[in-house]
């Protein structure tokens, strides 16, 4: 009887341990195929994201905005990608060579004879091209780990939506980089024409202007595009967050109050996905900090030249040349637009998470155990982390462009004085040599 019992009770702890194994081996398994289904959505994203900006990073890569091998996932560095790294290293400094060379025989030769007001303000727009697409160059070379790891964060947070069931497509990425290459296609094709004619059909010094000016601007553009879509994925990811905070809230009135856990860890979820974008943006606008700054200096310089130029031809309008009028319209018109864009995209962000504060403010809840996680959540939102300070100098929102507006307005003011003071000192020593004469 006692063997009985003992066989029995063998008998069912090898039973309840068999099934422990076949649960333990099921979880596991379990664990792998989901570890394995993450890996394979990872990589569909991935192969997706870089799908999208290939073209743009090869042709980043012959106007020296982007290093080689960037357009594709990191790998370890062979020796093919040593030598192509070598030989983009050796064609950006012959590109910036050229560069100095053509920017010191237009100064030289072309701006001899200009007034003496305008020579120093060329002479800064020449020195601002100069500086900045060194900064771009350095920064593209030292920064190159930079493409990859903004890469990794978009995949993940991708990834991280994916889980939250919210729908992710490339497909208004791509759209919007193809209309801001069209628009320097566009800008180029205007300058080509316009240019043509302002250099009264003389080849040599059509090419030599379109170097000098042309160049550096088409640079300058191709790296902010990438600038340009950094902000336009974090804006796009915000409204999906958006949505699904709206969602959340809509559906935590049908929730009772024992599945207020699930409220709570919902809402921890999308604050720390607002947090991180919160963080990026911080770290995009750091590492186009000096460029962006770059950017108002060269853009500011120009567009006061081109207005007081403007105001000069105008007086004397039966001197002025309509192909003059034309090039200076054109180049105006891009520098602010360029300028406009920057602060543009930085409002969106900033707008995005005002809407989602405003939506968790008027949020109206039952069961008390609710209001720390959205108070936490609204004091998120609430603080300002200066994401979209550069340098420490200035925001970016739409507010700056009244700082342009009376920078701009001030360098007019004083060179017309400066003008109108000199053409009196110059007539009145024209005048007094006659005198004497």
């Amino acid at each position: 009887m006692k063997q009985q019992q003992q066989h029995s009770f063998k008998t069912i702890s090898n039973f309840q341990l068999m099934v422990s194994n076949l649960g333990r081996n099921s979880k596991i398994k379990n664990d792998v195929e989901h570890e394995k289904s993450v890996g394979d959505q990872r990589r569909q994203f991935e192969i997706r994201l870089y799908n999208t900006t290939h073209k743009l990073l090869t042709i980043s890569q012959i106007f020296l905005s982007a290093p080689t091998a960037v357009q594709k996932p990191k790998i370890r560095a062979g020796l093919k990608d040593k030598i192509l790294y070598s030989i983009h290293l050796v064609w950006s400094v012959c590109i910036y060579i050229g560069l100095a060379a053509c920017i010191y025989d237009e100064s030289t030769s072309s701006n001899a004879d200009l007034p003496t007001v305008q020579k120093p303000l060329y002479f800064s727009e020449y020195l601002v091209y100069l500086v900045h697409i060194l900064e771009i160059v350095c920064r593209t070379y030292r920064g190159r780990e930079k493409f990859w790891i903004f890469f990794a964060f978009i995949i993940d947070f991708d990834c991280g939506l994916f889980d939250l069931k919210s729908a992710v497509s490339y497909r208004s990425l791509s759209c919007f980089l193809r209309t801001h290459l069209l628009l320097i296609v566009l800008h180029l094709l205007s300058t080509f024409i316009v240019g043509f004619f302002y250099s009264d059909g003389i080849w040599l010094s059509f090419f030599r202007t379109s170097i000098v000016y042309l160049l550096p601007n088409v640079i300058i553009h191709i790296s902010l595009i990438h600038y340009y879509g950094l902000l336009f994925v974090i804006a796009e990811r915000s409204e999906k967050l958006y949505a699904l905070l709206r969602q959340l809230l809509a559906d935590s009135k049908q929730l009772q109050l024992q599945q207020s856990s699930i409220f709570r860890i919902r809402l921890h979820l999308l604050r720390s996905l607002y947090a991180k974008l919160e963080q990026l943006t911080r770290d995009v606008n750091d590492a186009f900090s000096y460029s962006i700054v770059l950017v108002y200096v060269g853009s500011f310089i120009n567009i006061s030249i081109n207005i007081f130029l403007l105001y000069k031809y105008f007086s004397a309008w039966n001197t002025a040349g309509l192909a003059w009028t034309g090039y200076s319209a054109v180049w105006t018109c891009m520098h602010i637009a360029k300028m406009s864009l920057i602060l543009y995209y930085n409002e969106d962000i900033q707008n995005k998470k005002t809407q989602a504060l405003h939506l968790l403010s008027t949020f109206r809840y039952e069961d008390m155990a609710l209001e720390p996680p959205v108070r936490h959540f609204m004091l998120q939102l609430m603080s300002d982390t200066r994401s979209n300070v550069i340098c420490g100098m200035a925001a970016l929102n739409l507010n700056f462009i009244t700082s342009i507006l009376v920078a701009t307005s001030t360098l007019f003011i004083f060179l017309v004085q400066y003008d109108i003071t000199f053409e009196a000192l110059a007539k009145a020593q024209n005048s007094g040599k006659s005198t004497g004469g």
